[in-house]
């Protein structure tokens, strides 16, 4: 009788250990899923990539049930990365506003609006055309030998401001960037370059044209949030409010270490990264 019961001692006591194991990991999956997106924003390597990459690895282990989150919430994440992209550009687009001339600043504006609407058509061709087609591994090594290409960018530093053809340019850039695996920042800093602005230039410039479509894209979340039915404690807690909170600071501080490496002009050392999570995704698919 002792040891029957004893044994169902130790029964009830494993199954208290994984439902606390799959509740750890669980919590891990949702700061992940909700941290990511807003701490690799600094990086050329892809923040929704290694978001799918994740979705991508869960999807091969058994017992790992992927979290169900709203398919707003990463409208919603543009809101907190909108926030510090502009503290941390904000005055950098100041200067550049106040150092230029009224005609200057026209252009500007106009660059800017043409390069974002670009973005949209662009985006909106692929989304009736389906991003799923684009495979995960494809966009990952896009963006690996576009940085890889900065080694062989010689072209003449130019110190002119935003202009029509550049922001068009960027804009088509920032469109087909959008596509899985591929690196905005990366995307459109390279294309800068190659533009012939500085690293510094493109750097700001690269965050300037992005800035109106987060805040679209925060909009668009909140609206959708709005209009669906429902509770949404599961997004709109305090907890998930301090994971974005903590992961906000992580990626304030990421601009800094990025400036850095700018400076240094090793930018292009993250093509080695993005490179092997290339090689994961695709030797995933045969798994």
């Amino acid at each position: 009788m002792s040891r029957s019961t004893d044994q169902e001692k130790i029964r009830i006591l494993h199954a208290l250990i994984i439902d606390l194991h799959l509740k750890v990991i669980k919590m891990l999956l949702v700061f992940l899923y909700y941290a990511l997106p807003i701490l690799l924003e600094p990086y050329p390597i892809s923040s929704s990539g290694h978001v799918a990459l994740l979705q991508q690895i869960l999807s091969k282990i058994n017992g790992i049930m992927v979290p169900e989150i709203p398919s707003y919430y990463e409208y919603l994440l543009h809101g907190p990365i909108a926030l510090v992209v502009l503290v941390f550009f904000g005055r950098s687009w100041l200067q550049i506003v106040t150092t230029s001339s009224m005609s200057q600043i026209k252009t500007m504006f106009f660059a800017g609006f043409m390069a974002d609407l670009l973005t949209v058509l662009v985006y909106g061709f692929f989304s009736v055309v389906g991003m799923s087609i684009f495979p995960l591994w494809l966009g990952f090594f896009v963006t690996a030998c576009l940085l890889f290409s900065l080694l062989l960018c010689k072209i003449e530093i130019i110190e002119q401001p935003f202009t029509m053809r550049s922001g068009a340019v960027l804009g088509i850039a920032q469109g087909i960037a959008l596509l899985p695996g591929i690196s905005r920042f990366g995307t459109t800093f390279v294309v800068a370059r190659w533009l012939g602005y500085s690293e510094q230039k493109a750097c700001i410039f690269s965050f300037l044209i992005e800035w109106p479509i987060s805040i679209a894209g925060f909009f668009k979340g909140a609206v959708t949030m709005y209009q669906m039915q429902g509770d949404h404690s599961e997004v709109l807690n305090l907890s998930i409010g301090l994971v974005i909170l903590i992961a906000m600071f992580g990626a304030y501080g990421g601009f800094y270490i990025i400036k850095q490496i700018i400076k240094q002009k090793k930018i292009w050392l993250f093509g080695y990264y993005v490179l092997f999570l290339s090689i994961l995704s695709l030797m995933l698919n045969f798994f």
